[in-house]
């Protein structure tokens, strides 16, 4: 007897389940509904496998037991290491193994996996790791990992004796993250042969502490050796915080990026020198089509009328004990005045505004709540903000207002404002 429906065809039921695991990653899920779906049938089990395994997190903050659930998982399912693209860890060095003693099997998990192509390692101790205090075989496997040949994301933070030759290997960086790490002072006489010509990023984003150390490596200079490990030439988006003591650093690292299309300013305060934020972007406003800043009208006039930016993204931090009038007298119609699309003169090729407001909370005592009427108060006041004080802005069908309540910092970034 021949069956009632054809068969359907693989290339579709990749599709589909390509378009299940969009969703799961647009929801911030767990892979939930691939998961669901692996469960289906024998067919769309091997299918599922790619997405479910497509990123390992190893955080021992989350789960003590991780290190050991992991180096179990592919010891006995050597299979999963074929399918992990993305490999995150965040734990103190000690959680790698003892110095003296060489962890046998994590070592041996690690080995199997060849197929990386983002890497993301934090060794976050109470302050930060000592490189050279994680086990001398742990360090060689973990710069395996980062040297992997299809590499195009790397991560690295909370590190003190970096040698910054060992991103020499990366020849197929594309995007690098360095958050507070500390480079070790190389000798000249480090080898740089394996260098052919310096790998040319696409994103950078550093820290104060990292941007500072940043040019006093061989990883835009090549002081010592003549020859750069890093090109930034070609570099199309960058993202760092505005700091009074890493200032110079930062106008030096923007004059080697002649193609930059998107900056990332961030301010902890308010009362961080924010005069020259206009001088520090001026050398790519040919080039910018986005900029990420703190709310500072004053510095958006010193660049309107001589910009090439496409998408403008702010975000304004409030204390959460500030959250009524302070809020509606913010300078709301100055900034709507300014990026209102009757003023397309100023801003030439602009077309989409960004604007989030963020309450955080979190730092308060835990033994103290916040009164309701304070978010009560700072929802009245964005909506009247919304409704009476940005209506040149809302004519812009591309201007996205977003605002948010919350004693979690991830949570205004991840659901409330983070576009890109």
């Amino acid at each position: 007897m021949r069956p009632l429906l054809k068969p359907i065809p693989l290339e579709v039921l990749d599709a589909i389940i390509d378009m299940v695991a969009t969703e799961d990653e647009a929801e911030v899920e767990d892979h939930s509904n691939v998961k669901a779906c692996s469960l289906t049938c024998r067919t769309f089990l091997p299918r599922c496998r790619k997405h479910i395994f497509y990123t390992i997190d190893i955080d021992i903050n989350l789960d003590p037991a991780v290190l050991y659930k992991f180096s179990k998982l592919i010891e006995h399912s050597p299979w999963v290491a074929d399918h992990v693209r993305a490999l995150r860890i965040e734990c103190p060095p000690l959680q790698l193994g003892p110095l003296d003693q060489p962890p046998s099997r994590l070592l041996s998990a690690f080995d199997r996996l060849t197929n990386l192509h983002a890497f993301s390692l934090y060794l976050m101790d109470s302050l930060k790791a000592d490189w050279t205090q994680i086990q001398p075989q742990v360090r060689s496997s973990l710069l395996r990992l980062m040297h992997l040949p299809n590499i195009v994301c790397l991560s690295i933070g909370f590190i003190v004796g970096f040698p910054s030759s060992e991103f020499t290997p990366c020849a197929n960086l594309k995007s690098l993250t360095l958050d507070e790490l500390v480079f070790v002072e190389e000798c000249a006489g480090c080898p740089l042969d394996i260098l052919t010509k310096p790998i040319k990023l696409d994103r950078l984003s550093l820290s104060t502490l990292s941007a500072q150390n940043f040019l006093a490596t061989e990883l835009v200079e090549g002081r010592a050796s003549g020859k750069a490990i890093l090109d930034l030439g070609e570099l199309k988006s960058i993202i760092f915080s505005l700091e009074t003591d890493a200032e110079q650093c930062h106008h030096q690292i923007l004059k080697y990026a002649h193609r930059l299309q998107t900056i990332d300013l961030c301010m902890a305060y308010m009362r961080t020198s924010t005069s020259n934020i206009a001088s520090l972007v001026a050398s790519a406003l040919e080039t910018l089509h986005t900029d990420t800043l703190y709310i500072l009208c004053g510095e958006l006039q010193k660049i309107a009328g001589r910009n090439s930016i496409e998408g403008l993204t702010l975000s304004v931090n409030i204390n959460w004990s500030s959250t009524g009038p302070r809020v509606q007298n913010m300078q709301w119609e100055l900034l709507d005045k300014l990026l209102a699309p009757g003023h397309r003169q100023q801003w030439p090729s602009l077309r989409r505004v960004d604007l989030g407001v963020y309450v955080d909370y979190s730092d308060i005592s835990l033994d103290l709540e916040v009164p309701a009427e304070h978010q009560v108060a700072f929802e009245d006041a964005m909506k009247e903000v919304h409704d009476s004080q940005l209506s040149g802005l809302r004519s812009n069908k591309f201007f996205d207002f977003r605002h948010c309540f919350s004693s979690d910092p991830g949570e205004f970034w991840i659901n409330a404002f983070w576009l890109y």
